[in-house]
Formats: C-alpha cells, sequence, structure tokens
C-alpha cells in the first residue's frame, strides 16, 4: 500500500500541529504550510492525494486556493 499524502494549509500553528500529529500517528505523510502561497509553491511541485486548507488565511481565500491547487495538481 502506498503512502496517502496530505498537505495542511493554516496560519494558525498549533491547530497545524494538532492536525499533523494525529494523521502522522494513522500512518499519513503530512507537509504544512503557513500561507496560502506557500502551500500553492509545495502543490506545485509535489504531488498529494488531500488537502486541509484553513477558508481564512491572511494572503489568499481559502475557496481560491483550493481551485488553484486543482490546477496545479492536474500539471503535475
Amino acid at each position: 500500500m502506498s503512502e496517502i499524502r496530505v498537505i495542511i494549509i493554516d496560519d494558525e500553528k498549533m491547530i497545524t500541529k494538532m492536525l499533523k500529529g494525529f494523521l502522522e500517528d494513522h500512518g499519513f505523510v503530512v507537509e504544512t504550510a503557513e500561507s496560502a502561497s506557500e502551500g500553492l509553491a509545495i502543490l506545485s511541485r509535489d504531488a498529494f492525494d488531500a488537502a486541509i486548507v484553513d477558508l481564512r488565511l491572511p494572503d489568499m481565500d481559502g475557496n481560491m486556493v483550493v481551485a488553484r491547487a486543482i490546477e496545479l495538481q492536474q500539471a503535475i
């Protein structure tokens, strides 16, 4: 079975830390980003199976991040 890769994009460090720990404890490979721009940069170069995205990011609306993430992941 291959590893399931998840990216968490959230500017609240405590939420990100707790989610990351929980997912890693259950066998997921997790990458995190504290901003939309950082998350999109990661998504432009690495493939992920799922994303957890805060809807209220300081640099971009979460819905826009998801739409852009889909485009980036289709290009990989």
